[in-house]
Order: structure tokens, then C-alpha cells, then sequence
């Protein structure tokens, strides 16, 4: 595949840009080619198959494009390579590019975070990033030559804001939540900014009634306020939970299985959420906090058999059982085909079905 990149209404070759040549079966960017001082791109020795090809310069003001004159990865025009085949993909363009911009700074001051990470996705295509910016010594960031579109953006954890929790915009903690973006051509997008809050970490070390060291503990952290929960598996005798932003937190520590007859409890001896003791995450005070352990206990059983009453020994499938622990409920379960129902993982206290 080869050709040429020029701007559209003077012919002028186009130094520099970037042309993505990737298989159209493998999702995210393929091989990249710059044009040289021509305009002119090549990629030979292409195995035989079915490609897609993009052109791209985020340092200028032409946005990106798919072959044939498509402004979404959708609407690429399939190029297929045949063992002797070359073919020729020339492209005029237009610099009518969007541009994202804004800060990333500290959340408590306002200071600059340079030298972090800003990462860039398109909300129709589910790959990693397509395009980075580098925050410069002011905070500021700027990204362009987009295509119309939308986009959602975060800050990625690098060495740079390790220290800091990881944020989409507009301060979601996940792609899932994050805010779309959605540009037109040539248009400037501002104060698309990211302050970053730091973040801190629970450690501690869990081990069973008898004293032995136990596995297969999945140990969630909860923010009291905001209900966001952070989740690690217990590999070993110790764990840490990290991106912890400040605020109150509460640790559940419950077993990975049903096979795992174990007692769920919270930290501090809790077996409800309720009766939790909260964990501060704070700046100004302790950002790591350590020595939240558990002792994991095995739990109690309680279980049954329905049957019809007419004759008090068909089993009765379907039905639905109810478990109160000193009045409040605490689990339903539905009988079997066999009528046969079971509560595991319990802790000590008064039942009621």
C-alpha cells in the first residue's frame, strides 16, 4: 500500500503525517508510516489479507480520516492485498481538526501535574488509546487534529501521577462512567481539565480462627459517601488496597466461594454493614493506613427441607425461605427440586425463617 497525503485546494505535499495500516480483523492501531518531504507514504511486504487504513497528525490541525474519505473507524473502506497487488491510497485533506485542551492539576491547590498522561478514546471503538498528551510545566495539555465525534478522556497512571487517584472526566473512576466529549469540525473544546486527588492505600493481614494463614479472600473497600467500592483478592497472607481517594472508607472481607463456609465480616469484628467501623483516608493526616487485619472464623449452617403439608413429605420446589438475624433479614434462598434449602457462612447470633 502506498500513496500520497496533500492538502486539499493546493496540491502541497503533507510532511510528517501519520498513515495507520492495520489488519481489519485486529481491533487498535496497525503499523504506522510518516510521509516524507513528498507527501508520500509506503508499506510493502503486506501478507495477503484484508486491511484498514488511517491517516492522522494530533500535532496539527488535519483530522484524522479513514480510506475511503471516512471520519469513523465505521465507515473505513476495507483495502484487500492480494499476494502481487499494489495499491495506490492518495488522500487530500482538509485542516478542519478539533481540538480538546485544558489542565491537570492538584485538587487541593491548584498546583501543575506536568509530565502526566492524558489519554484520548473514541466512545465507538473499544481499543486502547489512540492518542496521548503530554502535560507540559504549566498543567496544560492540548490535543489535535480529532476527527468530529465523541470521546471520553482520562488521566492514566504513569510515575508521573502514580501518587494520585486515576480520573476520567469529569471526576468518574471509571470508562464506564466517564462523560463523552463530543466535538465538531474545527472546533476548539476548552477547560476540559482533570484535578487530581490524591490517593492512599489500606493494608493488613488476614488469617484463620486457628491461626494458619488462609487464601481466597476477596476483601472490598467501600467510600462511606459516595458508595464507591475498590476490590483486591487475597493471595497471600497480606493485602493492600490502593486509588483510595480521602474520605471514609469500610473493609468487607468475605470468601471468594460459596464453596468457602466462612463468616463475611467488616472491619472492625462487624457482621454487618452497619456496625462497620470507618477507615480515614486523609491528605493532611494518614494516607496509608495500615494494621486492618482480620481473623477469618468458620460459619454456621442452617438448613432444610419444604414439604407439602397434605401429606408432609413432597418435597415442594420453588419455594421461597427467608433468614432474619435478630430480626433483620439476612438472605433468601429458593428450595430445590428436592425442597431442600441451605444458609452457610454464618456468624453467631439468632436466627429466625
Amino acid at each position: 500500500i502506498e500513496g500520497y497525503v496533500t492538502e486539499a485546494g493546493t496540491g502541497d505535499p503533507i510532511v510528517g503525517h501519520g498513515v495507520s495500516i492495520a489488519d481489519a480483523d485486529v481491533p487498535g492501531p496497525g503499523t504506522i508510516r510518516t510521509t516524507n518531504a513528498s507527501g508520500y507514504y509506503s508499506m510493502p511486504t503486506l501478507s495477503p489479507g484484508d486491511y484498514v487504513v488511517s491517516f492522522f497528525d494530533f500535532e496539527s490541525d488535519y483530522p484524522e480520516s479513514w480510506w475511503q474519505d471516512g471520519a469513523t473507524p465505521a465507515e473505513a473502506t476495507t483495502v484487500t492485498i492480494t499476494p502481487t497487488s499494489v495499491e495506490t491510497l492518495s488522500v487530500e485533506l482538509a485542516a478542519t481538526g478539533a481540538t480538546i485542551e485544558g489542565a491537570v492539576t492538584l485538587a487541593d491547590g491548584g498546583a501543575p501535574v506536568p509530565g502526566a498522561e492524558v489519554q484520548i478514546f473514541r466512545t465507538d471503538v473499544v481499543a486502547s488509546p489512540f492518542h496521548t498528551a503530554t502535560v507540559d510545566a504549566a498543567g496544560a495539555y492540548s490535543i489535535n487534529g480529532l476527527a468530529p465525534g465523541d470521546y471520553i478522556m482520562r488521566v492514566a497512571p504513569t510515575s508521573v501521577s502514580n501518587d494520585y487517584a486515576p480520573e476520567w472526566w469529569q471526576n468518574k473512576r471509571t470508562r464506564g462512567e466517564a462523560t463523552p466529549i463530543t466535538v465538531t469540525a474545527s472546533q476548539t473544546v476548552s477547560a476540559v481539565d482533570f484535578p487530581l486527588k490524591i490517593e492512599g492505600s489500606i493494608s493488613g493481614s488476614i488469617e484463620g480462627y486457628t491461626g494458619g494463614s488462609i487464601s481466597g479472600v476477596t476483601i472490598t473497600a467501600q467510600n462511606v459517601d459516595t458508595g464507591e467500592m475498590v476490590v483486591t483478592q487475597l493471595s497471600a497472607p497480606t493485602y493492600t488496597i490502593s486509588n483510595l481517594t480521602e474520605g471514609d472508607w469500610i473493609v468487607k472481607f468475605e470468601a471468594a466461594s460459596e464453596l468457602q463456609n466462612w463468616v463475611t465480616e467488616w472491619w472492625d469484628d462487624s457482621l454487618t454493614e452497619e456496625g462497620a467501623t470507618p477507615i480515614t483516608i486523609d491528605s493532611d493526616g494518614v494516607l496509608d493506613v495500615t494494621g486492618i487485619d482480620a481473623v477469618i472464623l468458620p460459619g454456621a449452617e442452617i438448613a432444610g427441607e419444604v414439604v407439602d403439608s397434605a401429606d408432609g413429605s413432597t418435597p415442594l420446589e420453588g419455594i421461597d425461605v427467608t433468614l432474619y438475624r435478630e430480626g433483620v433479614e439476612h438472605g433468601a434462598v429458593v428450595t430445590g427440586a428436592d425442597g431442600l434449602y441451605s444458609f452457610t457462612n454464618l456468624g453467631e447470633g439468632s436466627y429466625t425463617r
